[in-house]
This record gives structure tokens, sequence and C-alpha cells, in this order.
């Protein structure tokens, strides 16, 4: 019984990681997507 907790621990984390790294990258690629628009205009 203590493997189930441990393992959706580790889940749960990956879950965190994957999800924080892809806001990240969303942001990351919005503000550089901004930058260009303003340059054009």
């Amino acid at each position: 019984m203590q493997l189930f907790p441990a393992l959706g621990l580790v889940l749960l984390s990956r879950v965190l990681i994957i999800t924080c790294s892809w806001l990240w990258l969303y942001t990351l690629c919005t503000s550089l997507w901004i930058r260009a628009s303003a340059k054009c205009l």
C-alpha cells in the first residue's frame, strides 16, 4: 500500500513540471510574437 502514494507523487510532480514548462514556453512565444508584431507596426 506504500507504493501507490509514492507513485502518485512522482506522477503529480511530472505533470506539474510538464505543465510549468509548457506555460513558460507559451509565455515566451507570446512575448516574442508581441515584440515582432510591435516592430512591424
